[in-house]
């Protein structure tokens, strides 16, 4: 009885055997999805690009194999495929192509080991460009529109090594400058007049090629020194002739008279930005000062006052040592134009 049991058992494990490998070894197919990535070659000389509009870097697959095989290329699927230039079905040559994702999928190493075979790809195909990369060596430029420099800017290094595929590199001259800007938040912090460093700039494209893919730069960035122009400039005037102002109604009842040394402000030093502080220079931007009298300091007979710039413009700053302007201030006894000293009665 024992021995029967012993055989029963035997016998029913090695059925299982016999109907696992037998399940193992049927055929079977499965929809899957892969990542296809196009990546150049190994050595860094052949670059691909898809030209499809509608590619997203995925493929719709339908494989066929045992099921351990479809199993085991589910489990391969989960990370990306790439695909290179000189791969089986992918062309080695420069020129445009058109990639049969059944034949290059199939052939992929990764889905190949597995044992599979692909019945069906959507899209069935993809096109793309394989190139030739070069090497381009250019001239580094700061490119800073609308900022007023001092002398010209110190790019470091002055050039750089630029690869990129031969169609592209075509388009460019020994001439032709890479380019670097300085950020704006970057330019707002610079003071005026003194030279700055700024590095770690990135290096853009020539216009020529821009929007050109597999590009690569060394180095990957440059540094510049630059002084902004300082556009606040002085200018020193020796004199400057005082002015007194009245309102209209109090013209004709008073004689006033500024002290013979105060008739002029001396040395005084006018800041501001610079085309306004040439006009001054060359006198087409005529300075005075006034002393402006209101009806209560006329009232008063103040014996003083500070002179003032209020009828330039507000940009203007001026500095004079001493702005103090000595007065005599007398009511006329007569309303009327004003009357010479030595003519007065009783001088």
């Amino acid at each position: 009885m024992f021995r029967h049991v012993k055989t029963f058992i035997l016998v029913t494990f090695v059925t299982a055997l016999i109907w696992i490998f037998a399940e193992g070894e049927s055929l079977t197919r499965r929809s899957l999805k892969a990542d296809v990535f196009f990546e150049s070659d190994a050595a860094g000389e052949r670059v691909i690009a898809v030209s499809d509009a509608a590619w997203r870097d995925r493929v719709d697959i339908v494989v066929q194999g045992t099921a351990s095989a479809v199993t085991e290329a589910e489990s391969v699927l989960r990370r990306a495929v790439r695909l290179r230039p000189g791969m089986s079905g992918v062309p080695s040559q420069s020129g445009e192509f058109t990639v049969d994702l059944e034949q290059a999928l199939s052939d992929a190493p990764e889905l190949a080991a597995a044992g599979i075979t692909i019945a069906r790809a959507d899209p069935p195909g993809v096109t793309v460009r394989i190139d030739q990369l070069q090497e381009k060596t250019l001239p580094v430029v700061l490119d800073a529109p609308g900022v007023d420099i001092e002398g010209p800017a110190e790019v470091t290094p002055t050039s750089v090594k630029l690869r990129l595929p031969a169609e592209f590199a075509a388009k460019l001259t020994a001439d032709t400058p890479a380019r670097i800007r300085i950020p704006a938040e970057t330019l707002a912090k610079l003071v005026p007049g003194r030279k700055e460093s700024i590095a770690s700039l990135p290096i853009e494209l020539p216009t020529a090629v821009v929007g050109a893919h597999s590009t690569k730069f060394d180095p990957a960035t440059c540094s510049v020194s630059i002084t902004l122009r300082n556009n606040t400039a002085s200018h020193k005037l020796s004199s400057v002739p005082v002015f007194i102002k009245l309102a209209a109604v109090e013209m004709g009842k008073w004689d006033i008279t500024i002290n013979e040394a105060d008739r002029f402000l001396t040395d005084v030093t006018v800041t501001g930005p610079s085309d306004l502080v040439e006009r001054v220079r060359r006198g087409d931007l005529k300075v005075a000062a006034t002393v402006p009298l209101s009806f209560e300091e006329l009232e008063r007979a103040i014996a003083a006052k500070d002179a003032l710039f209020s009828d330039l413009p507000a940009a203007l700053r001026f500095e004079v040592q001493n702005a103090r302007v000595r007065l005599d201030i007398q009511r006329r006894d007569v309303v009327g134009p004003p009357v010479p000293r030595e003519r007065q009665p009783g001088a």
